[in-house]
């Protein structure tokens, strides 16, 4: 018999070399990336949700708040125009008359004000400070219509008297005296 000759056109067979399926790579990554994005989303949630609730648990007293608005409008009216002190000192006010008075109270116009909430004005305030809260509203409504050409040294006095008339106000209404007559307790 004869040897075996090795056939040419034969060749050995070799395996291919493993390749790794790009596909499953791929889909590692994503899933990867969704559940770090899951875990920073739930992290940004906890976060936004305890502000909220250590805000709400937080009660602002609006007095306080306002003082602290007019005290630092103080130390840089000089610096604004006659339109912002006087946009500013009623942004200030804002704070407690929302308050006391609700966000209606805000749109409008000093003369509108007095005559909607003639009733509770009357039980909160006595007749100087309704003269005082109605001038420092007029004061500001004039200098937010001045010319810029307006004298600065109307704006500091006019600072003054709002924290002087909100360091004044009652924190809450006054309940009238026939309110209380006609009360159970009475």
């Amino acid at each position: 018999m004869p040897e075996k000759e090795p056939i040419p056109d034969i060749k050995d067979i070799i395996p291919p070399p493993e390749i790794a399926d790009s596909d499953s790579d791929v889909i590692i990554i994503i899933c990867a990336s969704l559940a770090g994005l899951l875990i920073l989303t739930t992290f940004i949630l906890f976060w936004i949700n305890s502000r909220k609730t250590r805000a709400q648990s937080e009660p602002v007293d609006p007095r306080k708040a306002a003082l602290d608005y007019l005290h630092a409008l103080k130390q840089h009216y000089i610096d604004l125009s006659a339109h912002e002190v006087a946009h500013e000192t009623v942004t200030g006010l804002r704070l407690v008359i929302v308050h006391n008075f609700g966000l209606k109270s805000l749109n409008l116009t000093p003369e509108e004000f007095f005559n909607i909430y003639k009733e509770k004005i009357m039980q909160m305030f006595n007749n100087e400070d309704k003269e005082s809260l109605l001038s420092i509203l007029q004061e500001c409504d004039r200098l937010r219509f001045a010319p810029e050409r307006e004298d600065p040294s109307e704006r500091l006095p006019l600072i003054e008297r709002t924290i002087h008339f909100v360091r004044n106000i009652p924190n809450e209404p006054l309940v009238s005296s026939t309110n209380n007559a006609n009360s159970p307790t009475a």
